[in-house]
């Protein structure tokens, strides 16, 4: 049956049409993917916002009990693709999956949904949505309230509280943060400084925000992270975007997880960081990128069984995401599994021919192993999709060098010796 309904949200009424569909669901149904919504309205510069609604009830309804959801990284690899839910059920290994439509054209906001059971094929609840754009929490509370209903998960009043809380009242403020977001997403150079204009848009929109300024502090981490910016102008913008989103919320696993990388990679502070990880972790056990991380850190840390069991965990919650499978290759680098971390790394570059990480790590296992030439192949493929990233031609160079190409490594050192004249290349890659 359809019902038509109105509803208010946060003290407001909202003229909004709704209609929605739902058959008996299974008892069993304890996992769930929720892929990009499809935009419809044709408009490139709508793109950001059918991934950030399905990214933000991701990150609602991975906070709920019994309930097994599928990360944003993962899911996003199936935006633009046909669509067929049950067969990208089975490849995720989950029991349903959530599908959206959305319309943004003059004004309004139109979404169509369906929770489809991956055993059978069948539908089991459907809705369609009319809002205005400045509603876009109200429709995602209302989403992420009749999906947990229709799973019948048991859910207690702090659960219910958390299923609704909302990091900002601003939706224009909101909409910047998904842009961020979605350039972040992107995981280059210049999705980064993308990223941290509109997380800054936002903050000058919602000086409260959070969210956003722990957006801010994991863009300036990666940046100096990836060798991007000098460690000593990237690491201490992102300790205090973190540190502010703590005294604004600190509850926030994700400011918890800025900050812990940054205690980690720049201060040297492994008790400290490793304090941030573990309160990271409790709040949100399985945020992918938290994990990630941790596993990164105990294997300089020297815990590389710890750091591997845990890598291969967070495969688990996010298995198509490119730099988590690399990174699983790289904690069995460190564990001395060369055979195995090659072989993980072959299967990487079958989800994406075109991750040029995956292949400056497989020169790098390469190299060790004693297979010159091949890793002379993969490291100029890492140079080549890189667009020539300092960090790969170091790697190139390194392996020339081993190689006895003495000649061809010294020109590549010249290389970036022009290319530090424009732009920072860390002095680790020229050592």
């Amino acid at each position: 049956s359809h019902s038509s309904k109105t509803g208010e949200h946060r003290g407001r009424t909202l003229s909004s049409r709704a209609g929605s569909r739902s058959l008996r669901v299974p008892k069993n149904i304890d996992s769930l993917a929720v892929l990009p919504f499809k935009n419809a309205s044709g408009d490139p510069e709508h793109e950001y916002l059918g991934e950030g609604i399905a990214g933000s009830l991701i990150k609602t309804l991975a906070t709920l009990p019994k309930l097994r959801v599928m990360a944003q990284s993962t899911v996003s690899r199936y935006k633009g693709r046909e669509i067929d839910p049950q067969a990208i059920g089975r490849e995720l290994n989950v029991r349903a999956v959530l599908v959206g439509r959305m319309m943004h054209s003059r004004g309004s906001l139109r979404i169509g949904t369906e929770l489809v059971d991956v055993a059978t094929g069948s539908l089991l609840w459907s809705g369609q949505y009319d809002r205005q754009p400045n509603d876009i929490f109200a429709l995602e509370d209302e989403i992420s309230n009749e999906i947990s209903g229709k799973l019948r998960l048991q859910l207690t009043r702090a659960e219910k509280k958390r299923l609704t809380k909302h990091p900002t009242d601003d939706a224009a403020a909101y909409r910047d943060y998904l842009k961020g977001r979605y350039h972040w997403n992107r995981w280059t150079e210049e999705g980064f400084y993308k990223a941290i204009e509109y997380f800054r848009k936002a903050i000058e929109k919602d000086s409260g925000y959070a969210l956003a300024y722990a957006g801010l502090a994991d863009s300036y981490v990666l940046l100096g992270w990836n060798s991007y910016l000098p460690p000593n102008e990237a690491f201490p913008e992102g300790k205090a975007a973190a540190k502010f989103a703590l005294q604004l919320d600190d509850d926030l696993a994700e400011a918890h997880t800025s900050l812990a990388a940054a205690l980690w990679l720049h201060d040297w502070d492994w008790e400290g960081a490793q304090i941030e990880f573990n309160c990271s972790l409790e709040l949100s056990p399985t945020y992918p990128t938290a994990n990630h991380w941790y596993a990164e850190y105990a294997m300089t840390m020297g815990r590389s069984q710890e750091g591997l069991t845990r890598m291969k965990a967070t495969q688990d919650l996010d298995p198509l995401s490119l730099i988590i499978n690399v990174a699983v290759g790289w904690g069995l680098y460190h564990a001395r599994r060369y055979e195995e971390a090659i072989e993980q790394l072959r299967r990487t570059a079958e989800l994406d021919a075109h991750y040029p990480v995956t292949y400056w790590l497989l020169g790098l296992l390469l190299r060790e192993t004693g297979h010159f030439e091949k890793s002379i192949i993969e490291g100029e493929k890492a140079v080549k999709l890189s667009g020539g990233s300092p960090l790969m031609r170091a790697a190139l160079a390194n392996t020339l060098a081993k190689a006895g190409k003495a000649k061809e490594a010294a020109a590549m050192l010249d290389e970036l010796t022009q290319i530090a004249k424009r732009k920072y290349v860390a002095p680790y890659f020229f050592a």
